[in-house]
């Protein structure tokens, strides 16, 4: 029986709108991460780390999700302070195949050591090669413990196998296995739930849509 996990992204309410529409999330591209050290490793440099970042961002696209959707920190650095979206997705365990992958990002307080062994294997820069991948997926699925707030995951696209492409974007499209299935407005987002329910006349399954509400609770 097919698991699904429910997981959240925070969005620019008119990219949000967008998203709703043409059924589609965007890819972000490895090299545009916000955290410079986003390959959590330590014996690699930045423009070790940069270069890699390039090559991946030429294969494959990533979109970031949070297991949570309640986190004032969250709606905080990537909401705009509650004045934005979150769009909550059923996505499935089969998304874990060769056209890409769903991982959950690990925190640690020290960032990895690869061995020289496992260096010269990156240096290949083979995707195909089912162990150099390997080493990718568990650099980039590891962060230092100060972004543990996050409760991340990722969804991994390839771009040649997965992904439609219009302007030099990618873009993951909503499908049985990732699954558009809540809305949720930001306490100060200017558009009403009334807004939204137009954007989904052209969906064929019940959406839930709500406004958060700042909780009384500590």
């Amino acid at each position: 029986m097919t698991k699904f996990k429910r997981l959240y992204n925070f969005s620019n309410a008119e990219f949000a709108i967008q998203n709703i529409i043409n059924k589609r999330m965007k890819l972000s591209l490895y090299k545009d991460l916000n955290d410079p050290y986003d390959f959590f490793e330590q014996s690699l440099d930045i423009s070790e780390l940069t270069n890699y970042k390039k090559y991946l961002s030429d294969k494959q696209g990533i979109i970031c999700l949070s297991k949570e959707y309640h986190s004032p920190l969250m709606w905080g650095h990537y909401a705009d302070n509650h004045k934005e979206i979150c769009l909550g997705f059923d996505i499935s365990d089969s998304k874990n195949d060769k056209n890409g992958f769903l991982w959950k990002i690990r925190y640690q307080n020290r960032p990895l050591l690869l061995s020289n062994k496992d260096k010269n294997f990156l240096k290949n820069k083979d995707c195909k090669n089912q162990k150099t991948m390997k080493i990718f997926k568990k650099i980039i699925s590891t962060k230092s413990k100060l972004w543990s707030y996050e409760k991340e995951w990722r969804l991994f696209s390839n771009f040649e196998e997965n992904s439609t492409h219009k302007n030099y974007s990618y873009f993951e499209s909503f499908s049985e296995e990732f699954k558009l299935k809540e809305i949720i407005l930001g306490v100060n987002c200017k558009c009403s739930i009334d807004d939204f329910e137009s954007f989904l006349t052209h969906y064929n399954y019940p959406i839930e849509i709500s406004r958060a509400k700042i909780s009384k609770k500590i």
